[in-house]
Order: structure tokens, then sequence, then C-alpha cells
């Protein structure tokens, strides 16, 4: 009995970890207990030249659509996720006139692991009297990847090799899991103060298993990651 709840305590800590993996945040402790009321969002519209990767993977999958499409509709979705699970007044995407020139930093997540990203060296002139803040998103990137996984025998199909019929061998056909990943690096800038709120990398994953609709796993992924970003923040509902 005593092995077993060693066991389970030692089972828990692990999925503890494991479930942390792909965690790496950081929350400024003037933020964590904060009330911000009436705040506005805006959201820093970002490249879409490396949002899709694995594309020969999505043609295996016989689920390819454009660039364009995937990135619009994850746009389309992150707002309305961010609104469904934040307390905003206000969300918006923007664009500059003149493009400010932003600065490289380096900002330390936790004791082992850093992040670079580019940000404004002071708050934007904005004609805006409610507190704004500015979500920004760096190496967002949406792939696909596949695992070999183990048939049982009774799903287990075979491919023939052998160049005559006497040296013909049965040999198991490999099978796949597919999964689809949302990840990115992302700063939650105080554009009142210049201070940085929280700061990370966000990862979602999702198994997918075709033929069901692709949009579906991506929509789930989606509100994940967006639920990520605003977790235990001033921000969060």
């Amino acid at each position: 009995m005593k092995k077993l709840i060693i066991y389970l305590a030692f089972l828990g800590i692990l999925t503890f970890f494991t479930s942390c993996a792909n965690q790496a945040r950081f929350i400024n402790p003037d933020y964590s207990d904060k009330q911000i009321n009436h705040a506005v969002l805006l959201l820093s519209q970002f490249e879409n030249a490396d949002f899709i990767k694995d594309e020969k993977l999505f043609n295996e999958l016989d689920i390819y659509h454009s660039k364009e499409e995937y990135y619009t509709h994850f746009v389309d979705n992150f707002e309305n996720y961010i609104d469904e699970q934040s307390n905003f007044d206000n969300i918006q995407y923007f664009s500059y006139k003149t493009q400010p020139d932003y600065k490289t930093q380096t900002l330390d997540v936790n004791q082992k692991e850093k992040i670079t990203v580019s940000l404004p060296p002071q708050p934007l002139k904005l004609d805006m009297y409610d507190p704004v803040y500015i979500l920004f998103l760096e190496d967002l990137l949406l792939s696909f990847s596949k695992k070999t996984k183990e048939a049982t025998t009774s799903t287990r199909s075979y491919n023939v090799s052998g160049l005559r019929d006497e040296d013909a061998v049965l040999q198991p056909k490999k099978q796949f899991k597919y999964y689809i990943t949302l990840q990115s690096k992302y700063v939650i800038y105080d554009n009142n103060t210049g201070e940085l709120v929280s700061y990370g990398t966000i990862s979602s994953s999702e198994r997918y298993t075709p033929p069901t609709p692709v949009k579906n796993s991506i929509n789930r992924i989606i509100k994940e990651f967006t639920g990520k970003i605003f977790k235990k923040t001033p921000f969060e509902k």
C-alpha cells in the first residue's frame, strides 16, 4: 500500500511537470493583484509569412488551404476568444502610419529561460483616454507534426515487399498520430507606463484525427492559447 501511495504521488508530480512543460511565463508582481477597469487592448499586426509550417504534411492529410486562409481564420477567431476570456472593454487591431523604432530586448522569463522580442522604447502616442495595453506576438507559428504509433493486432495493416512471389514478405504498415500546435512569444505591454505586465512563450496542441474538420481543432487550440496568455493577469475573466 505504501508503494502504491508513493507511486501515485510520483505520478501526480510527473503529470504536473508534463502539463507545465510548454509554459514559460513571467507575470509582473506589481500587476498580480492590480484592479484594472475599462481597459483597451490593442493587437499589433504581425507578419504571416511563417505562420504555416510543414505544408507537405497538410497536403498529406488532404486539408491544405492557402496560408492566407489559415492566417485570416486565426485573426478573426483570436479577437473573439480574447473578448470571451478577458475583461477588456474594447479590443482592436491597429497598424502604424509611421513604424516606430522598436528596440530588441532580451527578457528573463525564469532562471533558465529567456526570450528576445522587439518592443517600443517608450509608450506610443495614442489619442485614447482609457488605459491602453498592447499585446505583441512574435514568431507565431501554426504547425502539424506526426508520430508513429503502434497498431493493435486487430487494426494492423500490411505492405507486401519482395520482388518475387516466393520472396514476398508481409510488413506492418506504419500508422501515425497527427498533432496541431499553435505557439508564440508574447508580451502584454502597458502603454500607460511602459511597464511589461506579462511575457513569455505559449504553446497549445491537440491531436488531430482525419477526416474531422481541421478548423474545429484549430478553434479549440486558439481558445486554449488565448486563455493561457491572460491567465493570472488583471485581465483574466
